[in-house]
């Protein structure tokens, strides 16, 4: 029992960005299947979700804002138990975002992933420090 749940533990996939980044989206899409809450509303996410994907959970979280220090507190405890992270930052603020998120992932010893969402719609600075 011990040795399922360490096992369990590391192998978390964690969906990490801001409030309206696509972090649902991402997660329906891995997922295959609906979570019903993919919608373009700040805070739409208000609980952790998860499904089995590919011999891990995939865990979508709640979005990253200022005003709910429970739920911060919440995701440096999901982000210490991850084995991967994966981040996700909206092209249109992409400089600004990864800045904010830093702080978050800096002290993290694990596999992380990058995803752009509204790429299309990245600065020529953006994409040029993206690639």
């Amino acid at each position: 029992m011990l040795e399922e749940k360490i096992q369990t533990q590391s192998l978390n996939s964690l969906i990490l960005g801001f409030e309206s980044s696509g972090k649902s989206t991402l997660f329906t899409k891995l997922a295959g299947r609906s979570i019903g809450n993919e919608t373009n509303v700040k805070g739409s996410t208000i609980h952790n979700e998860s499904t089995y994907f590919v011999n891990r959970n995939l865990i979508d979280t709640p979005g990253i804002n200022n005003a709910n220090s429970l739920i911060q507190t919440k995701l440096y405890e999901d982000i210490h138990s991850a084995s991967t992270i994966i981040l996700v930052v909206r092209g249109t603020h992409f400089a600004e975002e990864l800045e904010k998120l830093f702080p978050y992932i800096e002290k993290a010893t694990k596999m992380i992933l990058l995803f752009v969402t509204f790429s299309d719609k990245m600065s020529p600075e953006g994409k040029s420090f993206a690639s």
